[in-house]
């Protein structure tokens, strides 16, 4: 998965940031702190090359409802993510987040790269 700052999202660099702090983003600017805890294996994957679903932990005092959202990091880039609330503890509320393929942002990170613009 190639994200729009040309980071790959690959299972191993998303097993590298168990246990850190990543953000979302919606339509309107407003943003959710959320830490990965884990990756979820094989439950929505269709196939071994497509990107593990996410089992993301945010805070309790605000719940963000199934939608599309951008996803930050600091050293992975910037993605697409579905994001679903799927139960809640008293660590915080627990988020599936399902990582979007977007072939127009792939498609230009690989244009830019065979041109040799970073």
């Amino acid at each position: 998965m190639t994200s729009a700052t040309g980071t790959l999202w690959t299972r191993d660099a998303l097993d590298a940031a168990v246990d850190t702090r990543f953000r979302a983003i919606d339509e309107m600017t407003n943003s959710l702190s959320l830490t990965l805890i884990r990756l979820m294996e094989g439950e929505l994957q269709m196939d071994d090359n497509s990107p593990p679903s996410l089992l993301l932990r945010g805070p309790l005092r605000l719940t963000w409802q199934q939608d599309s959202y951008t996803l930050c990091h600091r050293e992975l880039g910037i993605s697409t993510v579905t994001l679903r609330p799927v139960g809640r503890d008293e660590d915080g509320v627990y988020y599936e987040g399902m990582l979007e393929f977007d072939p127009a942002i792939a498609s230009e990170t690989v244009l830019n790269a065979e041109m040799g613009n970073h």
